[in-house]
């Protein structure tokens, strides 16, 4: 969820001229199997069961989705495709929003990748900006 310090951290980026980067590849740790939120729609999270439902009757992939906690403004869900090792059931088949993990706009949240993770967030000067820069053309 957008926190107060993510709002700060895109205004920072902005007025630096920065940006996000996802560096790595993922380790099978299993850890983002365990606490997900889903979503509707860009930034419209999954509130209750109602929308949840919707959700699978539209792609019943999601159903491998439970619910483990309703946080009030949004649901917390895990994957039972995870097995006892922290594995991907069918990590080269799974679906794209694990795909996709870890999006871009998980800088602006409290979100931290774990030790056990492939993957880290950064942010910097993309690699074009500062080769025109070093090119004599801004």
């Amino acid at each position: 969820m957008l926190t107060l310090r993510g709002m700060f951290r895109y205004l920072k980026l902005k007025l630096k001229r920065e940006e996000v980067f996802v560096d790595g590849s993922c380790h099978q740790c299993g850890n983002c199997c365990k606490h997900i939120y889903l979503f509707t729609g860009p930034g419209k999270v999954v509130k209750n069961q109602k929308q949840y439902d919707k959700m699978v009757k539209k792609d019943p992939e999601t159903s491998r989705f439970e619910i483990i906690a309703d946080e009030g403004n949004a649901l917390v869900f895990k994957c039972n495709w995870l097995t006892d090792e922290n594995k991907c059931k069918d990590h080269e088949h799974r679906l794209q929003l694990c795909k996709n993990y870890p999006a871009k706009i998980m800088y602006y949240t409290d979100f931290v990748t774990g030790k056990d993770c492939g993957y880290t967030i950064r942010t910097g000067k993309p690699f074009s900006k500062t080769f025109k820069k070093l090119m004599g053309n801004k």
